[in-house]
């Protein structure tokens, strides 16, 4: 009992959340000072996959960016703070300063207890429902950043588990050819998946016929997108959309307004536009008839869960409830998802 101490430190949370600790204070103090991810990484010992995880988890819990990127030639890449993020920055550093006013703040002493498994996954309502049924059985970790940055961290072996759902254009499949290209196709086995239906809806006072009126007015300019961050399969697809229908039509992308603006899950675009605040998104269904949007139908996209093999044992009660009867009804009481389209 003498080794016992009692220890204070300060926390930014936001809607129960944590958002910033001494940690993440650390990262946003380097990213501050060296304008670089990549330099940042180095620095602190965290692999670049991990710290552009850890930025997007905060982005996404709240809602707006905090930090900037721009691609670099022969000096790489800029990273800076927004001013959202200079300001969550400040807020923990006058915390910290009060703590040690009042002579509360300590050496900070954590028994962490290490989770059984990680996982890092694409934003959706049904995965984060298998989660939240995970959490109250064992201790896991897990990382929403959307699919190609939960494929690089499995890649790197940061996490166990990857949930995605990316489009290839080329053959029209999911997921398939990522693994191919990130070398993980011998080294994952899939332990459950399930199919989703993505739309593009809009605001209910706009009325539209067909995908190609909708687009074609995007092209033109005429409505403001509500889009997804890069790296999310939401975003890979649209793209692909748009894409192809401005060479259909013979007219460039330079006139989309609010493509640059980034929202980092479907319910954020959903909100977006039930406030009239955007025009148009692509989402799940799920979140359209949600929020009682208007929609087009897209496609049924798959979303899979894949495992390093070297950790199979790891996440043995993921793939159990995956493939449970309780994941089948939650499944089929759903809107907008099935385990298997056609």
């Amino acid at each position: 009992m003498d080794e016992l101490n009692i220890v204070y430190e300060a926390f930014v949370e936001y809607k129960g959340e944590k958002i910033v600790d001494s940690e993440i204070a650390n990262i946003l103090r380097e990213i501050r000072e060296n304008k670089s991810l990549f330099s940042v990484s180095k620095l602190l010992g965290i692999s670049y996959a991990k710290l552009w995880s850890t930025i997007s988890k905060i982005e996404r819990i709240y809602g707006r960016k905090i930090v900037d990127t721009k691609r670099g030639g022969r000096g790489g890449g800029k990273a800076e703070l927004t001013d959202f993020g200079m300001k969550l920055l400040e807020l923990y550093e006058r915390a910290v300063s009060n703590l040690e006013k009042s002579g509360l703040k300590g050496k900070i002493h954590e028994i962490a207890e290490k989770p059984e498994f990680t996982v890092a996954h694409s934003s959706d309502p049904i995965f984060s429902a298998v989660l939240e049924r995970l959490g109250e059985e064992m201790s896991i970790e897990s990382f929403c950043v959307g699919s190609g940055m939960a494929l690089a961290m499995l890649t790197l072996g940061e996490v166990d588990v990857a949930c995605i759902h990316l489009y290839d254009a080329e053959d029209r499949s999911y997921n398939e050819r990522y693994l191919e290209r990130f070398w993980l196709k011998d080294k994952v086995e899939k332990i459950g998946s399930f199919e989703r239906e993505l739309v593009i809806a809009y605001r209910k006072n706009l009325n539209f016929e067909s995908l190609e009126e909708i687009i074609y007015e995007i092209l033109k300019g005429n409505l403001t997108v509500a889009n997804r961050n890069r790296g999310s399969g939401t975003r890979v697809y649209f793209d692909q959309i748009l894409l192809d229908y401005s060479k259909k039509l013979n007219m460039n992308l330079n006139d989309i307004k609010g493509y640059k603006t980034e929202f980092y899950s479907h319910e954020e675009v959903a909100k977006q536009i039930f406030d009239s605040k955007f025009d148009v998104g692509v989402l799940l269904r799920y979140h359209a008839a949600k929020y009682n949007l208007k929609f087009i139908h897209l496609t049924w996209e798959k979303y899979e869960c894949y495992a390093l093999r070297d950790r199979l044992c790891k996440v043995k009660r993921l793939r159990e409830l995956m493939n449970s009867q309780w994941f089948k009804s939650l499944i089929e009481l759903t809107p907008g998802y099935t385990l298997k389209h056609g």
